[in-house]
């Protein structure tokens, strides 16, 4: 099947106006891209931040944490000396 100048540049013509016709949904698909990948990052930070809490609530919960934490403020048991570090 052989295509004559006219046929060729008609479909040229066409070929373009769909392209430049399409060109809006290629942005709307890029911003879409770029809004995804941002949820994504602030998903992944959430969960990290979830992940700390649950741990430190864990610590907290443990009685080795617990007794962490109180050593911490100062505490200790009515038969230990302080220790003087100099």
């Amino acid at each position: 099947m052989r295509f004559s100048r006219p046929r060729l540049l008609l479909l040229g013509v066409a070929v373009g106006i769909g392209l430049f016709a399409s060109r809006e949904g290629w942005v709307r698909a890029s911003e879409a891209r770029n809004r995804e990948a941002e949820a994504r990052k602030e998903l992944a930070a959430a969960e990290s931040e979830r992940q700390s809490v649950a741990r430190r609530i864990a610590s907290a919960e443990s009685p080795v944490g617990q007794e962490e934490n109180a050593r911490a403020r100062g505490f200790r048991r009515p038969e230990e000396r302080p220790v003087d570090a100099r």
